[in-house]
C-alpha cells in the first residue's frame, strides 16, 4: 500500500505452502517505520485477492521474524483493486505486535475479496537495522 510495491517477485512465496520461502522486506535503518521514508510511512504488507468475494471466518500468517506490528484489513464486498489502507474498512486481526504466527479466527464471518496484511513497523535485525516479511498467508 502507498508508494510503489518492494520485494515483488518474492510476493508469490507467501501462498506457495513452502515455510522455507517468504517475502521479506528490504533492511531498513533508523527507524522501524520502514526507514521513516515518506512512501513507507504507513506500512507495506501483501494483499491477498481471493479470486471472488468470500466469507472469510479466520487468517493464519507465519511472519519470517517475530516482533512485527502488523494488523490484517479486509475490503468491503463492493471493493475492485483496493490498494491503499483507506480502502479496507473490515478489521480482521487487531494491530498488534504479533509473534512468529498471528491467528485470528472471527465469531462472524467477514464478506471480502481481498485481505491486506499489513505491517507498519519491523523488529531489529539484531546489526542496527530493521527487517520483516510474511512466510505464509492462509485464509
Amino acid at each position: 500500500p502507498d508508494g510503489s510495491g518492494i520485494q515483488q517477485r518474492s510476493v508469490p512465496n507467501t501462498i506457495d505452502d513452502d515455510s522455507s520461502t517468504s517475502w521479506i522486506t528490504p533492511r531498513y535503518q533508523t527507524f522501524p517505520n520502514f526507514g521513516n521514508l515518506p512512501q513507507r510511512k504507513q506500512g507495506s504488507g501483501i494483499i491477498v485477492d481471493l479470486g471472488r468475494v468470500q466469507e472469510v471466518r479466520g487468517i493464519e500468517v507465519n511472519l519470517y521474524r517475530s516482533g512485527q506490528t502488523t494488523a490484517v484489513l479486509a475490503a468491503g464486498p463492493d471493493a475492485s483493486s483496493p490498494s491503499s489502507p483507506a480502502d479496507f474498512t473490515q478489521r480482521i486481526a487487531e494491530k498488534q505486535v504479533a509473534g512468529q504466527t498471528l491467528k485470528e479466527e472471527l465469531e462472524k464471518p467477514v464478506r471480502t475479496r481481498y485481505v491486506l496484511v499489513h505491517i507498519t513497523e519491523l523488529p531489529s535485525d539484531g546489526t542496527g537495522g530493521y527487517r520483516g516479511g510474511i512466510t505464509d498467508i492462509s485464509v
